[in-house]
């Protein structure tokens, strides 16, 4: 049966607008637009649920499904269609932010809506008009009725988008025993929260969605702070809150021990009779591959009681070699072929480190622990939780319930910077900054993937509204630049008074670097710019003065 698609008919001028760049400007921002379409009043025929059902259904089975933009005589544009809303979903304002600013008031004129995950606009549509028709293939389109939507058939199929329909599928959840996902991000985190805090657990207000953004980033993170303070327990709790558990195999804590000296723990390995033993990640990858719309969580809890380089390198250097394979996210094989027996390779030989598996490492820095290299550091955001506030209030929490998600809700959406293409305002902002960072830190200057990683880490806040951008901007500083620096030449101090001028927005401080300097530090956090990392400069910087050396491990 061929695919049903639609032409939706829009004048600019009613608005005063750029209808369909208005449209894509809400995409690049929130990755969805909701096109309206709006009859002369409120009491208008609304839309047939005979052919929202058609279209909704051909999406849910893979198909693309295609809004043409019709104005003036001419098709503008081409949409991508990831669902077909009645005229009671849009009315109820429950996505009015997915809606362009200049027509929200007339939302109440809606007779329905087309979500729509990409739009591409087009110079010349002779090839589009001649393919398009109706109820056979001799009759051509009267595109100057006065019907919209219209609903038109393709005689030559063709593709426009970078998304697929497989793509749209897996971003909208269609198995029977997931959560609908029509939810915006913002609202699953909201609810994640919700979760912790109903299990009995407070953290920082903008830790769930910068652990969030630092999985969606990259799929490994790392957990650091003093003991005690619920870096496992934060692992836990949120892979529960959108499905993840032990119970059900999709959550896996392993204790690192201090023997470990290489990666057959974790991998495997073959015995003096040459058969293959595999390790409690391959047995977990395997698991994660067979059921790849769901998240799995692989916590290394303790993982700097050994050297992280002598037992995980393999694999940090196998998540580096992800890349697209017919849209879905693959890695270099696991397991070298010389590791496995003849039986095991049908089983082992060609898993890989699939796109639904997240990697979390908790880790304690004190003299009992090994230090993080650069090679660690420059693969994961670390996030700190090292505030305490001992004080409890006894509350009556209502009791919050977890979610099934799918892993469109993690999946990272650009591995390279040019898959970034529509962001490049986001782009240009994030690398001012970080070219300005990257000058003064000498020695420790970091390369093109924490650049990159930095930029998804702000486009993908972006997208979803989940923090101002300074906010992303300041977490990322701490997270990714001030753990690479340490050591006890003045060159450091020099180093981390130039970083606070930055992080303070105020590159007319004046600092004598023979002097001490920290004390004047803390008193200039409240107005800073980006207050955590210049909180963390001014510890490091203090720590410098009292010590004669410093690191981002206190």
């Amino acid at each position: 049966m061929e695919a049903m698609h639609v032409v939706l008919k829009y004048n600019d001028s009613l608005y005063s607008v750029d209808t369909i760049e208005e449209h894509i400007n809400v995409i690049k921002k929130k990755g969805k637009v909701i096109w309206g379409i709006i009859k002369p009043n409120e009491n208008s025929p609304g839309i047939g649920r005979d052919k929202i059902k058609t279209i909704n259904d051909q999406i849910q089975n893979g198909i693309e499904i295609k809004a043409f933009f019709y104005n003036q005589g001419h098709i503008r544009g081409i949409g991508l269609i990831s669902r077909f809303w009645d005229r009671d979903e849009m009315r109820n304002g429950q996505y009015i932010e997915f809606i362009p600013e200049y027509y929200r008031s007339d939302i109440n004129k809606c007779v329905g809506g087309i979500e729509l995950r990409e739009i591409t606009k087009i110079d010349d549509d002779s090839f589009e008009r001649e393919n398009l028709y109706q109820h056979d293939r001799t009759e051509r389109i009267n595109f100057g009725n006065q019907v919209n939507p219209m609903y038109v058939f393709e005689k030559e199929p063709r593709s426009y988008f970078s998304k697929k329909g497989s793509d749209i599928i897996e971003d909208i959840e269609v198995k029977e025993d997931m959560e609908n996902t029509y939810n915006t991000i913002k609202d699953e985190i909201t609810n994640i929260k919700n979760y912790i805090r109903s299990s009995g657990f407070l953290y920082d207000d903008n830790l769930i969605e910068n652990y969030y953004l630092s999985l969606k980033t990259k799929p490994f993170l790392i957990l650091a702070g003093i003991s005690g303070t619920g870096k496992s327990k934060l692992a836990r709790l949120f892979a529960e809150a959108i499905g993840a558990t032990a119970e059900n195999g999709r959550f896996k804590l392993v204790p690192v021990r201090p023997d470990w000296s290489d990666s057959t723990d974790l991998l495997g390995y073959k015995d003096l009779n040459g058969r293959f033993h595999p390790g409690v990640l391959t047995t977990f990858v395997k698991d994660a591959m067979e059921n790849p719309q769901k998240p799995y969580f692989f916590v290394l809890d303790e993982m700097n009681l050994a050297r992280v380089e002598y037992y995980f390198s393999d694999v940090l250097s196998i998540i580096e070699s992800r890349n697209k394979v017919n849209k879905t996210i693959v890695t270099d094989r696991l397991l070298n072929r010389e590791l496995l027996d003849k039986d095991s390779f049908s089983e082992y030989g060609d898993i890989y480190i699939p796109d639904n598996l997240y990697f979390i490492g908790t880790v304690n820095m004190d003299e009992t622990t090994f230090p993080f290299s650069k090679k660690v550091l420059d693969r994961a955001n670390v996030i700190e939780l090292s505030d305490v506030d001992l004080d409890y209030a006894f509350e009556d929490v209502e009791e919050v319930s977890p979610k099934t998600l799918n892993n469109a809700f993690l999946r990272s959406d650009f591995l390279m910077l040019k898959d970034c293409a529509g962001y490049d305002d986001i782009v240009d902002d994030t690398i001012s900054i970080l070219k300005n960072i990257n000058v003064v830190l000498g020695y420790y200057r970091f390369g093109y993937r924490v650049r990159d990683e930095i930029c998804f880490y702000t486009i993908y806040n972006s997208m979803h509204g989940l923090m101002d951008f300074d906010d992303a901007m300041d977490y990322e500083i701490l997270q990714k630049i001030l753990p690479r620096i340490n050591g006890s030449s003045i060159s450091i101090k020099k180093i981390l008074i130039e970083l606070f001028k930055i992080c303070s927005g105020n590159l007319e401080n004046r600092f004598d670097y023979d002097s001490d300097v920290s004390e004047k530090m803390f008193e200039e956090i409240a107005n800073a710019k980006y207050r955590k990392s210049c909180e963390k400069i001014a510890f490091m910087t203090r720590r410098y003065e009292e010590d004669g050396f410093t690191s981002y491990w206190l």
